[in-house]
């Protein structure tokens, strides 16, 4: 069952779709005909995402990064170690270290950082 916020949304890409398809575009009107909020509708038009399809605020790493960290992992669980939670932040600040653009600092992982992955 689709959760409120997807019901908006889906509110939302119709009236973008109804305004494309207006003689005179008006995203007010085409809000009003699909029960979809005006303002959602315009930050959509000016190519604002929703909350849903951001990226999270807070990411140290990008997604190829995370990625790599996330190999590591299922690499470990595939040689039957575990993986510690010292040994995961160990190699997801060598892998910030590696990609530091040259003469800068890397930026540092928390202590708690590794309670925030998937």
């Amino acid at each position: 069952m689709p959760t409120e916020s997807e019901i908006i949304e889906a509110r939302v890409q119709s009236a973008i779709e109804a305004y494309h398809n207006m003689e005179t575009p008006n995203a007010a009107a085409a809000a009003r005909l699909h029960n979809a909020p005006p303002d959602r509708v315009c930050r959509r038009l000016e190519g604002i995402p929703s909350k849903m399809k951001r990226p999270g605020s807070n990411k140290k790493l990008d997604i190829h990064q995370e990625a790599t960290v996330l190999a590591y992992i299922n690499r470990m669980d595939r040689i039957g170690t575990a993986a510690l939670f010292h040994q995961v932040h160990n190699a997801a600040q060598r892998i910030l270290k590696l990609h530091a653009p040259h003469g800068t600092v890397p930026v540092t992982l928390g202590r708690d950082w590794t309670k925030e992955l998937p």
